[in-house]
């Protein structure tokens, strides 16, 4: 009887030690994941702080330092699919820690040796590169952890994404004033190694017997795909030879979603990367223009909050997590281009923020409900690849419009106006929303 009392205190002590260890990899990976995002966001903001500065240093224009800076974003989402082919060789952690390591070592880079513009672009690409490799394999073992919470505890971990925007640009303006811009951004580098103990922390979640289990090891899934391998040949040209793209033909409104995060992706970034040069623009100090950004940070932060609560209470929808907001943010902008008063702008970019905050998350966190667990890997790469392109794209477009027209306030015009172009969508998107089990069973 001893032994039979001293097995079952085992086995109760080993399966308590378990849950507590899954409990904690659980949180571990949320505040990995949640500091990715504050240095993400953060960074792509803080850019803007030195954007002048480079323009003068390397003698060009406004449109190229722009794209070299939304280079970095866009590749930071871009690079999603090269991650995921690494991701079925490689573990998360391993792409994730050697991610940050490229990302520290990219700024470090920019502070030492950028004199050029091709060195500009290719500090900012490797960093945009570092990025894309920490990002995926952070959301998908987020989902592996919380999978139903996941909308709730993408919105959470998302708060630093907005601090990250309110925070990090008044650090490198700290960092410039104290040290010098090229010092500031070695220092800058070398804080953001950070990431590579935040990819230590993508512990895939533990099984009841304690082993690593793996999103690749889902039976059902897997016996999906060999069936639409078998049925090949009764499938159109697009369904054959895009099979990666599967999940926008198999969930339409899910399609519609990806065209409303390119638009949101090209106006967040305009937005990020010229704020502070509206406020230049307008007459303001510098230290005025960089707290304009943070107010924008502490706008997203709230909107962030609140659509956590939202997606809590399970009322984010078509409506009020894209239309609304949408709305919210395409009215600010176009408000931030006409008045020049600095209490009612610091107002507007805050509503601006919390608009961005809701509106961001929104598109990502519905992803799970708009496509099958069969398709969310797939999905959750295809709208990182959107991302990348609007990210890449913004800075661009954005700069071009300022050295044509001259001012920054044509530029927020514009994004503006781009806001208004989604609304139809999402109006469509409303008025169709089915559910997710019987599109796949239709298309099939």
């Amino acid at each position: 009887m001893s032994i039979l009392a001293l097995a079952v205190c085992v086995s109760v002590s080993y399966t308590f030690a378990i849950e507590v260890t899954m409990a904690m990899d659980k949180w571990v990976v949320f505040i990995s994941t949640a500091v990715r995002l504050f240095f993400i966001s953060g960074c792509i903001k803080a850019n803007g702080v030195i954007l002048e500065e480079f323009v003068d240093k390397l003698e060009t224009n406004h449109s190229l330092v722009a794209w070299a800076f939304s280079l970095q974003h866009g590749l930071a989402y871009m690079f999603t699919p090269v991650t995921e082919l690494l991701l079925r060789v490689f573990s998360n952690r391993q792409i994730a820690v050697v991610g940050g390591f490229v990302v520290g070592l990219s700024y470090i880079y920019c502070g030492c040796c950028v004199l050029t513009d091709w060195q500009l672009v290719l500090a900012f690409t490797a960093s945009g590169a570092g990025f894309g490799l920490a990002s995926l394999p952070s959301y998908l073992v987020l989902e592996q952890h919380f999978q139903e919470d996941f909308p709730t505890a993408l919105s959470l971990s998302a708060t630093c994404n907005y601090i990250g925007i309110g925070v990090l640009p008044l650090f490198l303006q700290y960092l410039k004033n104290k040290y010098g811009t090229e010092s500031g951004l070695i220092l800058l580098g070398a804080i953001l190694w950070h990431l590579i103990p935040c990819g230590l922390g993508l512990l895939s979640p533990k099984s009841a017997d304690g082993e690593q289990t793996s999103e690749e090891s889902d039976e059902p899934i897997i016996l999906c795909q060999a069936i639409d391998n078998i049925n090949m040949r009764e499938k159109s040209f697009f369904q054959k030879y895009f099979s990666y793209f599967s999940s926008m033909y198999h969930h339409r409104n899910f399609t519609i979603l990806i065209g409303v995060d390119f638009v949101a992706g090209l106006v967040f970034t305009s937005w990020a990367l010229f704020l502070v040069s509206l406020g230049t623009t307008k007459g303001f100090t510098g230290d005025e223009a960089v707290f304009l950004s943070t107010a924008g940070g502490v706008g997203g932060i709230v909107g962030v909050v609140a659509c956590a609560l939202l997606f809590h209470y399970k009322k984010v929808n078509a409506y009020t997590g894209c239309l609304i907001p949408g709305a919210i943010v395409a009215i600010t902008l176009i408000a931030c281009a006409v008045l020049n008063e600095f209490s009612l702008l610091s107002i507007l970019t805050f509503m601006t923020g919390f608009g961005m905050g809701i509106f961001g998350i929104s598109l990502l966190g519905l992803i799970p409900k708009l496509v099958c667990r069969r398709h969310f890997r797939q999905a959750v790469v295809i709208n990182f690849l959107a991302d990348g392109i609007a990210f890449q794209l913004g800075g661009f477009i954005s700069g071009i419009i300022q050295d044509s027209l001259g001012s920054t306030e044509y530029v927020f015009l514009f994004d503006g106006l781009l806001c208004f172009l989604m609304f139809p969508w999402i109006l469509i998107w409303a008025c169709n929303d089915e559910p997710v089990t019987t599109e796949c069973l239709t298309e099939d």
